[in-house]
Formats: structure tokens, sequence, C-alpha cells
């Protein structure tokens, strides 16, 4: 029996050729970028690069890498949206809206050892929205010139967490929640809040502190809520010099009260006049 190895030879060769062919004509898969883009006329189709953005966070984060960044082009409603990595949410000054009703707004279940920065965006619960921004898990979470308003639990919690996390909000305002701030972490991880040039206004209690958990105060504002802060079991809120809070004066302070002190410099002694001359 022959066989005909020219034959042979060329089906191998047309086999090859059509494999070329086919991988052409087939489109390419998409894959993460570092930096991604979302707008209001974006579509969640589109590979969200600046040309071609999406239109909603939660396509862009799938589509951004870890550590990346994702840019909203314009204020537009980009959705509400699940942070499992480390990212960077940039508003760009557009303060972006993230709308949400019945449901939280942002939920970070990130690593034990990612950062995640949030920065301008409104988020706005409808007066149904359960948290504004919801903390499982993460290592650093930076919230920054953004407005929350109208949530049923809190505004920013960090409620659950298995792990050790430090947050920290700047420029921030928090109005209209049952709860503006939350520190609830699970024993025996803690949390740190570090509140610098914000305002907790109109809720029904402004900073809640449980065990575990510390809130430092600096130049922010606690003013009209029910309550301004409960603090429970060993939960401990700390101002600065600079804190302008009248929470104990004007709306109250759930014992122990106590718990909430202001840390300032040692005193300098006070300067001795000069012998006097007779």
């Amino acid at each position: 029996m022959r066989i005909n190895v020219r034959s042979c030879s060329g089906s191998r060769l047309a086999l090859v050729v059509l494999g070329v062919l086919v991988s052409a004509l087939l489109p390419a898969s998409a894959s993460a970028a570092t930096r991604t883009w979302v707008s209001g006329v974006g579509d969640d189709a589109n590979p969200c690069s600046r040309t071609a953005p999406c239109k909603t966070l939660a396509s862009a984060i799938s589509k951004t890498d870890a550590g990346g960044e994702i840019d909203l082009l314009d204020p537009a409603g980009v959705g509400s949206v699940t942070i499992t990595k480390a990212i960077t949410i940039n508003g760009n000054g557009f303060q972006a809206g993230v709308l949400v009703a019945g449901t939280n707004g942002i939920v970070i279940n990130a690593a034990a050892t990612d950062d995640v920065i949030l920065r301008g965006l409104n988020i706005e619960g409808l007066g149904s929205g359960l948290n504004g921004v919801l903390v499982l898990s993460a290592h650093n979470v930076q919230i920054t010139d953004t407005t929350i308003h109208g949530f049923v639990t809190a505004g920013v919690s960090v409620a659950g967490s298995a792990v050790d996390t430090n947050v920290l909000l700047s420029h921030d305002s928090i109005s209209g929640t049952a709860t503006g701030l939350n520190v609830s972490p699970v024993a025996p991880h803690t949390s740190s809040f570090f509140v610098s040039a914000s305002s907790l206004t109109g809720d029904a209690t402004a900073v809640r502190v449980d065990t575990g958990g510390t809130v430092w105060l600096q130049g922010t504002t606690i003013f009209g809520n029910t309550t301004g802060l409960s603090l429970l079991g060993t939960g401990v809120a700390t101002r600065t010099p600079t804190h302008r809070s009248s929470a104990t004066r004007r709306t109250g302070c759930r014992p122990p009260c106590s718990a909430f002190r202001r840390r300032v410099p040692p005193a300098l002694p006070a300067p001795q006049a000069p012998p006097r001359r007779w």
C-alpha cells in the first residue's frame, strides 16, 4: 500500500492556512486595561477606552486591572458597583451619580492588602438605599470630595469586616441617613476612621462606634443630628485641636461620653516675669 506524501503535506498546509484565516476573522478577546472611562453616553459593550467609554461602573470595573483607575467623563448616573480588587474611581470633579433604591450604593469586598480610592462621587439612596458605601474587606479605603445622602442603614459603614481596615474621609458631606458613620469591626479585628474637613448633618446618629473601632475627627462639623455620637463597648471617638463639632453640646452624646476625648499638645510653661528693679 502506497502513501501519497505530497497529498498529506498539502492537507496539513491547508489546515494551517485555514486556522490562521479563522483566527484573523474572530474578534480579539477583550483584555483588562490599567485605565478605563465611563460616560452617560457610553455603552457597556464598549472596551471602556477614552474614545469608546462604558456606561456603568459595573462594566468598567470588569475591564480594569487590579490597581487601575476608572475615570468618569461627565456627571451621569453610573450605577452601583461591587469592588473586589484594588481600584481608584475618579469623578474628576463631575460629582457623577451613584443612584440606588433598596440596595447598597458601593460595596467594597477586596483583599486584606487592597487599597480602594473613591473620589468626587454623589451617592444618593433616595430614602430607601441601604448603605452608601459598605466596607466588608479592604486594607485602606479613601473617600474624598464625595456627597452621600438618603440611606436607611448608614452613609459609610465598616460592618462585618474580618480584616483590620483604615478609612479616610476628606472633604465629604453625609446627610439624611440613619447613621452617618458606622464602625462595627468583627473581633479581634479593628477599624480606624480619620475624618477631616467633612460634615455630618441631619442624620439620626452622626457617628456610631462599636468595640474595636476608633474615629478621629479633625475640622469636621457634626450638627443637627438626633444623636451626635453613639459609643458602644470600647468604641472611641477622638477629636483633634481643630475639630469644630458641636455634637455633645447641640445634638447629644450617648454614654460613655468620657470616651469622646480631645487630645491637645501639652501646654508650654508660662514665661516668668523679669526681676523688678527698684
